[in-house]
């Protein structure tokens, strides 16, 4: 697989990602503004941290070991059918806790009981959810990049048009549904892209579990607890924070710069998820390595010198194009969040190289001590700078989490040949 081709494929995808954010984006700002948003980041928020319970944090690793293993079949079937046996049953268990407690969560997350019937559907849709990541996570670990940029395209236009349908035709609450099933629903475009490989048999997903691969699927599902439960609760702090210390407008606002900065890193992500990880799990030589960080830390400095300074630019007209009138004070920040970007475009190479490396302990203190940062920086200059307090918080918090990142590369390559 040739770096060359991953991005052209990716950058297919992920433009047709944008496009489809953009018009989702554009949608949730005309039917529920900036309150609206607010609710939304919450149970997406929510959204990342069941999944995790529910068996999808596993799946970084069934990308790794499926690439490893490239030319042992027989241990890539273990891989899956151990992975697929564990996500079924962790599924089960979190549909019924999520149905039971379904008010609880309503409550604690969007602050209002009478919307439990929304993790009603996330629980009956769950399973479906999970096994979506797993079949595309076994899709980027045999690098069938093709397929997989397939069943995200159609993921993507499944989102599309459920968000379509459910926010135009029940508003909020028809939005809250929307990004709780068209996960679930893409399950079926997935397995359908699935079926015409050569590899896939449902019989492959489900079966005994090996011992052993439950041990290294355990060692990344606890590197993705860790960053599914750091990061959504840290936001979900900050929003609570803002929402009490100033006002659910501010919260959706700052809902709004956090999409513009999700969007515009979905490219760097996604491409380091798609190629590097696979990549770096199959080197074992330092200069290797070396050569394949540098490469990724030239692609990531290439793509942001030349497209930050014109989003900057523009902000005014981006900011039109995603939202409403109503957003216009993200502007002014939006400066501040863009060089934040930066450094965590940076980061994530040397981010994205630990989970290739199952640096399990060294990840996790990363994850967990930089969401407890940016918290706290949020805390220590709101009183001071109100909403603008928050990009400065983003920047601050990255520059020292690229700098913890690049330190542990660098311990982790001493112990190299």
């Amino acid at each position: 697989m040739k770096l060359i081709k991953t991005t052209a494929l990716n950058g297919v995808a992920v433009t047709i990602k944008m496009l489809t954010m953009l018009a989702i984006n554009k949608m949730l700002a005309i039917y529920v503004g900036p309150t609206g948003y607010a609710a939304v980041g919450q149970l997406q928020n929510a959204i990342q941290m069941l999944t995790i319970f529910s068996g999808s944090a596993i799946n970084t690793g069934v990308t790794k070991y499926t690439a490893e293993y490239y030319d042992d079949e027989y241990s890539q079937k273990t891989i899956w059918k151990t992975a697929g046996s564990i996500s079924f049953f962790s599924a089960i268990i979190m549909s019924f806790l999520i149905a039971v407690f379904s008010k609880e969560l309503a409550e604690l997350f969007l602050h209002d009981e009478s919307l439990s019937t929304v993790f009603l559907w996330f629980a009956g849709g769950l399973i479906f959810f999970i096994f979506n990541s797993l079949l595309l996570a076994i899709l980027n670990g045999k690098k069938q990049i093709a397929h997989y940029v397939t069943a995200n395209i159609c993921g993507n236009f499944l989102a599309l048009v459920i968000t379509l349908i459910l926010t135009m035709n029940f508003g909020l609450y028809g939005a809250l549904v929307s990004l709780v099933l068209y996960q679930s629903l893409s399950f079926f475009s997935t397995i359908l892209v699935c079926y015409h490989t050569k590899w896939f048999k449902l019989s492959y997903l489900i079966g005994s579990i090996d011992p052993s691969f439950a041990r290294k699927l355990f060692y990344f599902a606890f590197m993705a607890l860790a960053s599914a439960i750091a990061l959504p609760l840290s936001n979900l702090l900050i929003r609570d924070f803002i929402v009490n210390e100033s006002s659910l407008k501010d919260a959706g606002l700052w809902e709004a710069l956090m999409r513009i900065s999700f969007a515009y890193l979905t490219f760097v992500s996604t491409l380091f998820s798609v190629y590097f990880v696979p990549r770096f799990s199959e080197l074992k030589e330092k200069e290797a390595v070396n050569n394949e960080v540098k490469k990724s830390l030239f692609m990531v400095f290439v793509f942001a010198g030349s497209s930050l300074p014109v989003l900057y630019l523009f902000r005014d007209d981006v900011i039109s194009l995603l939202f409403t009138a109503e957003f216009h004070e993200v502007s002014e920040l939006i400066g501040i969040q863009l060089i934040g970007d930066f450094f965590k475009a940076i980061a994530f190479v040397f981010a994205y190289f630990m989970i290739a490396k199952a640096n399990i302990k060294f990840f996790i203190v990363g994850e967990v001590l930089f969401s407890f940062v940016f918290v706290l920086t949020v805390q220590l200059f709101f009183p001071l700078l109100k909403l603008e307090a928050v990009a400065y918080a983003y920047l601050i918090t990255y520059l020292f989490y690229l700098i913890f990142m690049y330190a542990g590369y660098r311990n982790f390559l001493k112990k190299l040949t």
